[in-house]
């Protein structure tokens, strides 16, 4: 399970540098500065949060065995939301929220969904 959680987390931040800089583009900016700025922020963040939630989701849909996948998506999804929280942790963090705390939000659930995503491709097509 562990290389497994490895290798989507490995996927999730590879798809996110592309992805998550159209959510931050700004018209001043280049594309491969905010790929850059993004990655540094959200490759850590994959490869802590993402693989210790997504453990512990899977754990507790192994539960239930008839909606697992389900159970799966939706904690995925709810971690996802969850991840608006980390940035809040720093003490650097005086903007306003309101500002910046929709496009984490986004952020956070289109990393959420991509890792879960990627994490059933592998479990289901290439691990048998």
């Amino acid at each position: 399970m562990g290389d497994r959680k490895l290798l989507a987390a490995l996927l999730t931040s590879i798809v996110s540098f592309f992805v998550l800089p159209l959510v931050f583009m700004q018209p001043y900016d280049t594309y491969f500065e905010v790929c850059l700025g993004v990655s540094i922020v959200s490759a850590p963040i994959i490869f802590t949060y993402g693989i210790f939630t997504s453990i512990w989701a899977e754990r507790v849909a192994n539960r239930r065995e008839k909606k697992k996948e389900l159970v799966m998506f939706a904690l995925h999804g709810a971690f996802g939301i969850g991840f608006i929280g980390i940035p809040c942790l720093y003490p650097f963090w005086d903007t306003d929220f309101f500002m910046y705390g929709w496009t984490i939000l986004v952020c956070g659930m289109i990393c959420s969904i991509f890792y879960y995503f990627f994490d059933l491709f592998i479990r289901k097509l290439l691990i048998k």
